[in-house]
């Protein structure tokens, strides 16, 4: 698994005993996110899947994304739960826009049995 640096966006990866953390950081600003999120996620997402390691995607040093970062992210996470992997994604509650973002979000989540939003 590689890290993804495109523009002001990095995506960080640790890899942990029993956990693979995706570290978001910066700023996501591209016109169309999708056409570089949505391939590297369904890599991460087959990798992931192959290691049988739990997920932990963080979001709490990402600085704005824009509308167009909602969509890559949403089909993530769908992907995250029909493909079973377990995952936890955590937000700055303190971050009034990744507030805004992320708790509509986990009304979404509640319905999964595999991806849940944490604080």
């Amino acid at each position: 698994m590689n890290d993804l640096i495109d523009g002001l966006l990095k995506i960080n990866i640790e890899n942990k005993e029993n956990e693979i953390y995706l570290n978001w950081e910066g700023d996501s600003r591209d016109i169309d996110p999708a056409s570089f999120l949505d391939p590297y996620l369904a890599g991460i997402t087959e990798q992931i899947k192959t290691l049988g390691k739990k997920l932990i995607v963080n979001f709490k040093d990402l600085n704005s994304m824009n509308s167009s970062t909602v969509l890559p992210i949403l089909k993530f996470i769908k992907n995250l739960e029909k493909e079973s992997i377990q995952t936890e994604i955590i937000f700055d509650e303190e971050s009034s826009w990744q507030k805004a973002s992320f708790i509509p979000l986990s009304a979404i989540t509640k319905l999964y049995k595999f991806v849940k939003v944490i604080r």
